[in-house]
Formats: C-alpha cells, sequence, structure tokens
C-alpha cells in the first residue's frame, strides 16, 4: 500500500540523488512517438524505409488522367480520355495516371488543356526518396525537425534517453508557464518533456521516464492536487521532502523506478529543484557537462542554515559577485541575478572577499546527449 501521509523526514540534496540513482535502472534507449520527442536527442539515424510519398498526391480537386491522352487538347478540339478517375486534393493518385485536371478542364471522358506529366500532382518522392537520412544520430530533435519528420510519415523515433513527465494542471496558467521554464531548461539538456493533465498522471507508472514532475499550487501540502495525484500513481514510494531552499514544501519519491518530484509552482522552487536536483539527474553519468563555473570574490559575506542546501543568487558588481539572495527569495531576484551558487548543508556561509564559484543561470544548450 502507498505511502499517501505527507511526509516531514527532511533528506539531504545528495541523498536524494544517490536514492533516486539506487532505484532507477540506468538511462537507456526508448522509442516514442514523434511529438514526445522534441528536445530529445536522436539514438541512431533516422532515414527514409520508402519513397515520401509512397504514391502520387492529388493537390487539387478534379480529375485524375493521363496526361499523354491530352496532347493538343484545347477547348476547340477536346482529347479523348481512355480513363480518369475523381480525385480531391491530398487523394493518392495511382497509375497510370499521372496528372491532375481541374474540374473545369474537361469531362469524365475528355480533357479540355493538355498536361504535362506531374501537373497539379506531388510525385512519388517528391519528399525524400527511400533511404534519406533525414537526422543523423546525436542531433536534438527541435521544432523543425520534428515537422521534417511528421511530413516525411515517420510516427515515432528512436531517443537516446527517456523523456521526463511533467504533470501540470492546463487550468493553473502560472503552472503552466512554470512548467515551460522547466521543459525548456530539460530540452536544453537533450531530454524531451511530455506535459500531461493531473487526470493523466497515471502515465507515470505506464512506462519507464527519466523522471517525473508533478507541479502543485504555490506550496506542497497533503492537499494539493499534485500531491494527490503523485500518490494515487500505482508504485509511489516516498523519499522525503529535500532538504533545499527554496524548496521547503517539495516531496521527493519515485513512481516505480522513476524518480518523482512534486513541487510548487513558483519560479524560485522550480529554479532550485533545476539547479539542485533536476539537472544534476539529467547529467548524471554524462562526459559532456561544461565547467562553465566562473571565479570571483564575494563583496558582502553570505550567511547560510545548516542542515540545508541554499541556493544563492549573485550578479557581477565591480568585478566582484554581489550576492542578491541565498535560500529564501522571490521573483525580482531571479529577475536580477545572471549566476548562482549551491551552498552545502555544512556551510555557515562564506565570508566577503572569499573566493566564490558561480555558474550562469542560462546556460548554453547541449547539442549532444552522450
Amino acid at each position: 500500500m502507498p505511502d499517501r501521509s505527507f511526509p516531514t523526514t527532511r533528506v539531504a540534496v545528495a541523498d536524494v540523488l544517490a536514492r533516486w540513482r539506487a532505484e532507477a535502472p540506468p538511462p537507456g534507449e526508448a522509442e516514442v512517438p514523434l511529438p514526445e520527442a522534441i528536445g530529445a536527442v536522436v539514438a541512431h539515424d533516422v532515414a527514409t524505409a520508402a519513397p515520401v510519398p509512397a504514391t502520387a498526391v492529388a493537390l487539387i480537386d478534379g480529375r485524375a488522367v493521363i496526361a499523354a491522352e491530352t496532347f493538343g487538347a484545347s477547348p476547340y478540339t477536346p482529347a479523348d480520355l481512355s480513363r480518369s478517375l475523381e480525385v480531391a486534393a491530398g487523394d493518392p493518385v495511382p497509375p497510370p495516371f499521372d496528372a491532375v485536371a481541374a474540374a473545369d478542364e474537361g469531362t469524365a471522358t475528355t480533357a479540355d488543356v493538355a498536361l504535362a506529366p506531374g501537373t497539379e500532382l506531388r510525385r512519388v518522392g517528391t519528399e525524400a526518396t527511400a533511404g534519406t537520412r533525414l537526422a543523423t544520430a546525436g542531433t536534438r530533435i527541435d521544432a523543425r525537425l520534428a515537422a521534417v519528420l511528421a511530413t516525411a510519415g515517420i510516427p515515432r523515433v528512436q531517443i537516446a534517453t527517456p523523456p521526463v513527465l511533467l504533470v501540470v494542471d492546463p487550468e493553473d496558467e502560472t503552472a503552466g508557464v512554470v512548467a515551460g521554464f522547466l521543459a525548456g531548461r530539460i530540452a536544453a539538456r537533450g531530454t524531451a518533456a511530455v506535459v500531461v493533465s493531473p487526470e493523466r498522471a497515471d502515465r507515470a507508472s505506464e512506462r519507464p521516464w527519466r523522471l517525473a514532475l508533478f507541479l502543485g499550487g504555490r506550496a506542497i501540502g497533503g492537499h494539493d492536487r499534485a500531491w494527490i495525484a503523485a500518490t494515487a500513481s500505482t508504485g509511489w514510494r516516498t523519499i522525503g521532502r529535500p532538504a533545499l531552499r527554496p524548496g521547503e514544501t517539495m516531496v521527493a519519491g519515485r513512481i516505480g523506478a522513476t524518480p518523482t518530484l512534486v513541487l510548487p509552482a513558483r519560479v524560485d522552487d522550480a529554479l532550485a529543484a533545476l539547479l539542485a536536483l533536476i539537472e544534476p539527474w539529467l547529467d548524471d553519468g554524462r562526459t559532456d557537462v561544461a565547467a562553465d563555473a566562473e571565479t570571483r570574490p564575494l563583496a558582502r559575506k553570505m550567511v547560510s542554515a545548516i542542515g540545508f542546501s541554499e541556493l544563492a543568487l549573485v550578479a557581477e558588481r565591480d568585478g566582484a559577485w554581489d550576492p542578491l539572495a541565498i535560500g529564501t527569495f522571490g521573483a525580482a531576484a531571479v529577475a536580477a541575478a545572471t549566476h548562482w551558487h549551491l551552498l552545502s548543508p555544512e556551510s555557515e556561509g562564506i565570508d566577503a572577499a572569499a573566493p566564490l564559484a558561480a555558474r550562469p543561470l542560462t546556460p548554453e544548450p547541449r547539442e549532444s546527449g552522450s
């Protein structure tokens, strides 16, 4: 029986990641529907198995004809047709027909206009010939590539790692925007994010996910819709409340083998979760994580609470890091900050003038998931 009582136990951020790592299998490839692959990295080359389109397609409403039979046709001397086929735009046009005449360019048995082969027709292989490579292994699927693959009739793709599941109330506009922020950062790491409503939260237990994120209200409690949806999922197990600030009300757990986090739909909580838990989890085992920290002296002393990992936001001022906020802050501090540093739970703070390694809040996107 899943434990659905709201937890009070604090768990160190490092221990949450260790529990996820111990209980989740190593991320492997996943075959997913194309709409769920946007942001992910292609695991293997993607090529067309057959010509696209495989059959000629009418571009207008009219009649499919054999172009050679319309030679010399005009309204005054119509050409006789051995056969024709009424078609609508988008219909397949089978051989031997190789052109489409408009409805006013003849009848079922005559043509009033001479047509060249291919007239008003998308020919076989126009989009791509058989064996055309559309994406190479390691390519990130952006919206343009997804549109290419869809047009080429490729409904599913093999991606390097399973997607992240984002459970969001569609009627909560703030949650939707925060989910978009999370999804963008997740995609920048070569992982797709699939957004569903709480009514479809059961998808969390239907297949392996790289991570499941449930966005709730402005703080998580026992009556929060996201908490209820997460704990109702088959296989839910509670790990505890990460000892993280911001993020004191979020809850870590797992659904089956999938690491799971229930968090408030606030920018400060989302940012702390991203930097302390989500991105480190997605980067686990990767060899291409950039060492993008920049070291400067600290302009003023920072004080931290022992027992919590605390997120510090800073901005450069006169060659030093100016601490804007630590542990507890609002939207204004997030807007003003350019870099961040996560203080360990053993830290009581950092003295003024001490060197501080801070990382940019907006890192460069990753192009490879290897």
